[in-house]
């Protein structure tokens, strides 16, 4: 596998990007599939652009979490 053309510097502002997105959607009460997690690593470390991430196809649905904290489905 070939090194992505990104710094670290770059790699380390999309790392901190990622996680205020996480943590905002976390804060909503909302879970991200594994898939949109994936694509999200792949941002980091430099395989895709942020065009390239948010093109992507939509995800499955995320998981909301009821107040008994079960997994809801929206």
């Amino acid at each position: 596998m070939t090194k992505p053309s990104i710094s670290d510097e770059e790699r380390q502002r999309r790392l901190e990007a990622v996680r205020y997105a996480c943590a905002s959607v976390g804060l909503e009460g909302f879970w991200l599939s594994s898939e949109a997690r994936a694509q999200m690593q792949r941002f980091i470390d430099g395989e895709i652009s942020l065009a390239d991430l948010v093109e992507q196809p939509a995800p499955p649905a995320p998981i909301r979490l009821d107040t008994n904290l079960e997994p809801v489905f929206i």
